[in-house]
């Protein structure tokens, strides 16, 4: 079943971590993967939480077999939920995204996360309550 028009949420690097079991954002991940394939929303996966993720985890101290293994996993489990849409960044994002740094002092991926939700107008998903003070379309994940 094809999600209705509006219904399409941006997920991030929080979303990416939470498919861990032991994560605190797991349980909410997992209702937000079951919507999807029930059709109730559609998720998309922004570049940028890809590239975070992997920042965090070599930043982390993993070694890069280990953040292989990381992404293999998060891509079968998002695989088989079928998760497979991802939204690029583009270079008007990353003006915007300084324009967000300067005003209201949000970190390097995050603005990079809202300005696309900003010029895309879909939804952003993300716990992180930062958003909620920046004018994009913005969920929370805890509330899913």
């Amino acid at each position: 079943m094809a999600p209705k028009a509006g219904r399409e949420l941006l997920v991030e690097t929080d979303f990416l971590f939470g498919l861990r079991e032991d994560d605190r954002l797991h349980e909410h991940v997992m209702r937000a993967l079951k919507m999807h394939e029930n059709g109730k929303v559609e998720l998309i996966l922004l570049s940028s939480a890809v590239i975070e993720f992997r920042a965090v985890l070599y930043s982390s101290g993993l070694k890069p077999e280990e953040v292989e293994e990381a992404a293999a996993l998060a891509l079968a489990i998002l695989t088989g939920h079928e998760v497979n849409r991802y939204l690029q960044i583009q270079l008007e994002d990353l003006i915007l995204a300084e324009k967000l740094r300067a005003r209201h002092g949000i970190g390097f991926f995050d603005s990079l996360h809202a300005s696309a939700a900003k010029r895309t107008g879909i939804k952003l998903l993300s716990s992180d309550e930062a958003y909620r003070k920046l004018d994009i379309p913005y969920l929370s994940l805890k509330s899913i």
